[in-house]
């Protein structure tokens, strides 16, 4: 039986490490079924590329391949530290501040205003994906003060998240609507949507696709919220499909 005949597919995602023509060819062989390109990196150009020479390989090979569009989502990330990293000693004090400035090492910075009407005391903040957290103690003015939990060294730009909150903030950014363009004008085969919390998530989704006549466009929902859990037969009805993500 052929690797494309199997009913289980592999999922891969495609990084600088793999997308060289060497790369790619590799991993096809190695019985990669769908490719993700994660649009949280890379530019338009650079997807591009990794996607001409899939189909290239792809159909070189004999071997289908499929491409998954990753949309960011609305992540919220800390800003820039004009001093380089930031370390986070655990069982002290930190100030995370909404603000544009860079910092100056003496506090966390971040952009997004909303998170200052969701956080309460006891709320968990996790930085860079899990590796460091911090427990909010106090909201006064533009500040969370927080104690840190798990320590590290926090660089410019990495995400924050904070696990059973409700943010008000929308599903699809712009940044997502002009990856999105782009990935449909190219003929992705799956669109994933990234902290999807309701149903009217993945139809609005699903209104935009069937705007560009992308009819064989499928869409994913990536369930990574707790808020998800409660609208997830809705979601699911919603979807073609749902990712669980880890990050």
């Amino acid at each position: 039986m052929r690797l494309c005949d199997r009913r289980v597919k592999i999922v891969g995602t495609i990084g600088p490490a793999s997308a060289s023509a060497e790369g790619l060819e590799k991993a096809i062989r190695s019985g990669l079924n769908i490719a993700r390109l994660n649009f949280s990196h890379g530019a338009h150009e650079d997807h591009l590329q990794v996607l001409t020479s899939l189909r290239k390989l792809s159909k070189d090979l004999g071997a289908p391949v499929s491409i998954l569009q990753d949309l960011q989502g609305p992540k919220i990330r800390v800003g820039q530290f004009a001093n380089g990293p930031m370390e986070l000693k655990e069982n002290t004090e930190v100030e995370l501040r909404v603000t544009d400035e860079k910092s100056d090492g003496s506090f966390i910075p971040t952009s997004l205003k909303e998170v200052l009407s969701c956080v309460k005391p006891g709320q968990r903040i996790l930085l860079d994906d899990g590796l460091m957290e911090l427990v909010a103690l106090e909201v006064k003015g533009s500040s969370i003060f927080c104690r840190v939990r798990y320590g590290g060294m926090l660089k410019d730009r990495k995400g924050l998240n904070l696990p059973g909150a409700n943010l008000p903030i929308d599903p699809i950014t712009p940044k997502d609507l002009k990856d999105l363009q782009f990935g449909l004008s190219h003929k992705v085969d799956y669109v994933a949507l990234s902290f999807v919390r309701q149903a009217s998530d993945m139809e609005r989704l699903r209104e935009l696709v069937s705007q560009s006549q992308s009819s064989h466009t499928r869409l994913i929902a990536k369930i990574e919220m707790l808020e998800a859990l409660e609208d997830l037969d809705g979601i699911i009805q919603a979807s073609d499909g749902v990712m669980v993500a880890r990050g």
